[in-house]
């Protein structure tokens, strides 16, 4: 009988030890988590805050650097885009210039991606790869691929780029 006794009392702390061990784990990996993504906060910020990687100038309006343009080139930008500056201009009457700049970026930002997957897969997987050889975040190549797309929209609406 204490044999029995005992055995349950083992079994029973080693369901417990199992039990506290998976807990710990749980924690861990969100404490994982949640560190990778300050890492990457992090990263974005020395990487825009640093003149030479820095794709966009923040001056109204925005307008890319040398490293914007070079990017935008390498990415094909232009070729990506044009099929998406009429749904733009539809999209942005009678907003004002800021409002068209806000959504084109945007527009970039959360919806091109999709867009790009469902029309032209080849286009949406060139510009993940993209951000992973150049070792930048699909968010700042997204940011970059706004900024064009605001140019285009603001040129065929005749609207100046600069003020």
């Amino acid at each position: 009988m204490a044999v029995v006794i005992v055995a349950i009392a083992v079994l029973g702390f080693i369901w417990k030890a199992a039990e506290w061990k998976g807990n710990k784990d749980a924690e861990s990996k969100n404490f994982i988590q949640f560190i990778e993504e300050v890492r990457d906060d992090i990263k974005k910020i020395l990487w825009a805050l640093n003149p030479e990687t820095r794709p966009i100038e923040k001056k109204s309006p925005l307008r890319l650097t040398d490293y914007g343009m070079k990017m935008a080139q390498e990415m094909k930008a232009d070729e990506i885009l044009q099929p998406y500056v009429s749904r733009l201009i539809d999209a942005t009457k009678g907003k004002t210039v800021y409002g068209i700049q806000e959504e084109c970026i945007r527009y970039a930002r959360h919806d091109l991606m999709g867009d790009l997957r469902t029309k032209n897969k080849l286009q949406a997987d060139s510009i993940e790869i993209y951000a992973f050889q150049k070792g930048i975040n699909l968010y700042e190549a997204l940011e970059v691929l706004g900024v064009v797309l605001r140019d285009k929209v603001f040129t065929s609406l005749n609207l100046p780029l600069e003020e």
